[in-house]
């Protein structure tokens, strides 16, 4: 993929993070997307809390889906999750900014394969997931 089919790939994927569904409702936002990578944001906020005051688990898990999700994206293809492992090392925290990066490790014919990390403001890692998607169909850059 060229600069400029990046950028407008990177255009297009902003907007389905931010401006969309689920991902607007919870208030994700797009940092960056390479080929192959991506960064989002989240501001942590009362509304993602769980029952102890701290950022829910599930919050955290939407987030590396979501973000590993767009990193595969990047590769060209359309993606929808097969499977997702989580891992905790510690508690989100009750407000400020949480980062998830992500990253493609392995795409092949019909599976890609990538790792997220969430950290804190700290850079203190929340959590590692580990996701593989499945290839739909190719992203025709020129309908979007």
């Amino acid at each position: 993929m060229n600069q400029k089919e990046l950028e407008k790939l990177r255009l297009h994927f902003k907007g389905r993070v931010e401006g969309l569904g689920f991902n607007r409702l919870v208030g994700l936002s797009l940092n960056d997307l390479q080929e192959g990578s991506c960064e989002t944001e989240l501001e942590v906020g009362p509304q993602h809390l769980n029952s102890n005051g701290w950022l829910h688990g599930g919050v955290m898990s939407m987030m590396s889906d979501v973000t590993a999700g767009f990193a595969a994206a990047a590769m060209g293809n359309r993606t929808t999750t097969v499977n997702m492992t989580t891992q905790y090392m510690r508690r989100g925290p009750s407000s400020g900014k949480i980062i998830c990066k992500a990253r493609v490790e392995k795409a092949g014919r019909t599976m890609i394969w990538t790792k997220s990390f969430i950290y804190n403001e700290k850079e203190e890692l929340l959590c590692e997931s580990t996701q593989i998607y499945f290839r739909l169909n190719k992203i025709d850059l020129d309908q979007i």
